[in-house]
Parts: structure tokens; sequence; C-alpha cells
């Protein structure tokens, strides 16, 4: 049998990527985030955090020790999944188990039999399930197209976010926009690798702004061989869909009551991924749909009280 080479799966760009990009921006584009690098010293201490604490901060402020990725990051490290957009943080490594998705460790308290410890949400809306204990199961790639950052504390965070925080926690951000704003964009890759987005902010009706944002990515038989036992080998195709979608009404900022509307839908089919039984098919199918509606109310000295659920 001839074997293929092992081929690292994070951060991986073949040399003959074709990336076809279409983007079409509506009157009042929204203005590009700047270059963190670009910030001055005094500049990158004010940038705003929400996951450490539950009011807004700034970084030097946040109690925690706060990580903030943007799509500048992921995409200047060819980021394929979510988890492809976190190896590059200290401390942190990504484990592949079985089934298709990985386990993400935080200063080495991971196996490939333990994925509890880290607190996953999006737009506050906790992922982690009960069987498991992570989010990784349930919803192992939140497309990045549909997402605007992603917020992670590397530690102990329990007091604010529940027992699920014992490591550290994870808060995906999706798509939301205050200018109008319409993009899409499609890329293509060997073996065949794909990855589509578009992204929509408008005014729907006063005071309200819709948000609409879709993603899809995968990729076909990969057809990887892998050694096992005495000079055993096996190939296992690793191949994968993967679809997110979210959408979300948003008031006006400035409103004595503010309040936000989010609907999210996500949906993952992954088959022959490796496992701890090298002979055995390791794939899931996964879907995930909720929603989530928030109040906000403005009180005396610049103090908000909000409910949501």
């Amino acid at each position: 049998m001839d074997k293929q080479p092992r081929l690292p799966f994070h951060f991986l760009r073949y040399s003959t990527l074709a990336g076809v990009v279409l983007c079409c921006t509506a009157r009042g584009a929204l203005a590009a985030e700047p270059d963190l690098f670009a910030l001055s010293l005094e500049d990158l201490l004010n940038v705003k955090v929400t996951v450490a604490s539950l009011i807004e901060s700034d970084d030097f402020h946040a109690p925690s020790h706060v990580s903030v990725i943007k799509a500048d990051d992921w995409q200047r490290y060819g980021a394929r999944r979510t988890v492809d957009a976190l190896s590059h943080l200290p401390a942190t490594q990504i484990l592949p188990i079985a089934f298709g998705y990985d386990a993400i460790a935080i200063r080495g308290y991971a196996s490939t039999a333990s994925t509890r410890g880290i607190a996953t949400s999006l737009d506050g809306v906790r992922l982690n399930n009960f069987s498991f204990g992570t989010g990784q199961s349930d919803t192992p790639n939140i497309n990045l197209g549909v997402l605007d950052r992603i917020e992670m504390i590397r530690g102990p965070a329990s007091a604010v976010h529940g027992n699920d925080a014992f490591h550290g926690v994870l808060a995906l951000h999706a798509f939301e926009s205050g200018q109008d704003l319409s993009q899409a964009s499609a890329e293509a890759g060997e073996r065949g690798f794909y990855q589509t987005s578009a992204r929509y902010s408008g005014q729907a009706t006063m005071p309200l702004r819709l948000n609409l944002a879709l993603a899809a990515s995968g990729q076909s038989d990969q057809d990887r061989s892998y050694e096992y036992g005495a000079g055993n080998s096996i190939d296992k195709e690793q191949r994968y869909q993967s679809r997110t979608a979210s959408l979300k009404f948003v008031s006006e900022p400035d409103a004595d009551i503010a309040w936000r509307w989010g609907i999210y839908a996500d949906e993952f089919d992954a088959g022959d991924f490796p496992t701890s039984v090298a002979t055995h098919d390791s794939g899931q199918e996964t879907s995930a749909y909720f929603t989530r509606l928030a109040v906000e109310k403005k009180l005396a000295g610049n103090q908000t009280l909000e409910a949501s659920g």
C-alpha cells in the first residue's frame, strides 16, 4: 500500500489553494477594525473585553488574562475551523479526539479522555452539554464566517462562569454591525476543501437593526494513512461538512431600554476520523438550534440592569 505522509490539520494551506472573494459594501460600510500590531501600548490597554467579568472593561483592568482574536488574526494564521484560531495562543493545545471534534487543553489540563473544564458560549448562550461537560461535542465547529471575534480566558473563572470554567472560558461573538453592510466570500482548495460565508446588516424597521450571517465549510475524503500496532496501517477519510447561521435583531444602543434577540443554528457532519480503536469508523452528526433574548435598562450613575434568557 502506498502511504501518504501525515499532514498537520491545523493551519494547513496548500500551495495550490485557489481563493475567490466577492465583496460588496452598501452605503456607510463598516469601518475596518484597527490592526492590533499598529496600536500603541496605551491603545492596546484599552481594547474592550466582556468575558472576564459581568461588565465591559479594558484588557488592563480585566480581572483575568484575556486573549481577543479577531478575523484578521485567524485569517493571518490560515485558520479553517474555530479550534484553528486558538492553536497559536500561549499555553493552549488542541488535541484531536474521536468523532471528528477536538479537545482544548489549557496549561496542560486535558487528555483525549477528558474535555471538561472550559465554559463555552456563543453570544452568552452556554454550549456545554450535561453528558461530557464540553461545548465541543455538540457544536464542534461554529464557522468562523459568522463570528466577529473570540475571547478566551486561560485560567480559572468559575466565580463568574460556573463550574464549567475550572480551566478557562471560550466566548464566541457572532457578527453584528452598527452600519449598513453586505459581504460575501468563497474559498476553495485541494482535497475538496471549501469555505463560504455571507453577511448582511441593515435597518429592519425602526428602531431595529437586522444582522444576518451564514457560513459553510468542509472537506471531502482525505485518505490519510495511520499506523497502529506492529506494522499495521489504515487509511482514514477525515471528511466533514459544517454549516452555521446567526440572525440577530438589535435595538438602538442609546435607547433607555435596549434589547436584542438572537436566533442561531449549527450543523456538523463528520466521518471516518481516527479513534482509540484504529479499525473503527469514528464520526458524528450533530445539530444545535437555540435563541436568546436580552433586555437592558439604563440606571443612574452609568449603571445598567440586564435580564436575558
